[in-house]
């Protein structure tokens, strides 16, 4: 489905933004992320990349899970994802499940399906739309939204030209530069169309 982009990465490691898919997951849900399931082959590597985590292990955590698809980039649809109680589901159209938030059992049987079948009794909530990376185009469909929920949660400052002896900006979008970046005289920076980092 998608090629060489993930010879040696798993989807949620493509680089959606300035941040990883997973990163801005992780920032979304407010939560490290503990357990990883990929393609046995990338098994290793993502284990090498991800030392917090668990790869591909046999048990899910006791107690609730939160389990994400990892093709979901972590902007659209983000509060019905953080919003999921214990027996529910967000799906796709199409029948694929975005997220779903399962007792220690029901995760189980899940991971078990190969996230294929949801146990009965799950409660669903069916989208109208696309929430996750279907084609390897739609990394760039979603970059737009993705840029501006990274800039909101950067943490670098806000530049402001007054602050900056002969250098001109243009447009109303917030402007952000990291620390200890000298910005130099005569420097345009123009933020007509879009936030500029």
């Amino acid at each position: 489905r998608f090629g060489p982009m993930t010879g040696l990465h798993a989807v949620f490691e493509f680089r959606s933004g300035p941040l990883l898919s997973c990163e801005r997951i992780e920032k979304v849900l407010n939560r490290s992320v503990g357990i990883l399931f990929v393609p046995e082959r990338l098994r290793e590597v993502v284990a090498e990349r991800h030392p917090g985590a668990l790869v591909n292990p046999d048990t899910v955590d006791q107690g609730e899970s939160l389990l994400v698809n990892g093709r979901w980039a972590g902007v659209v649809f983000a509060d019905e994802v953080t919003g999921l109680v214990p027996g529910q589901a967000l799906v796709q159209g199409d029948g694929q499940v975005v997220a779903a938030c399962l007792k220690h059992d029901q995760a189980q049987a899940f991971v078990r399906s190969g996230f294929s079948t949801l146990p009965d009794k799950t409660a669903t909530m069916r989208l109208t739309q696309r929430a996750l990376v279907e084609k390897p185009w739609h990394v760039l469909d979603e970059l737009p939204k993705n840029l501006l929920a990274d800039l909101s949660t950067n943490g670098l400052p806000t530049f402001r030209a007054e602050d900056h002896s002969g250098v001109t900006t243009f447009g109303e979008h917030p402007i952000r530069v990291g620390r200890g970046v000298q910005v130099m005289p005569s420097v345009v920076i123009d933020a007509v169309y879009g936030p500029v980092v």
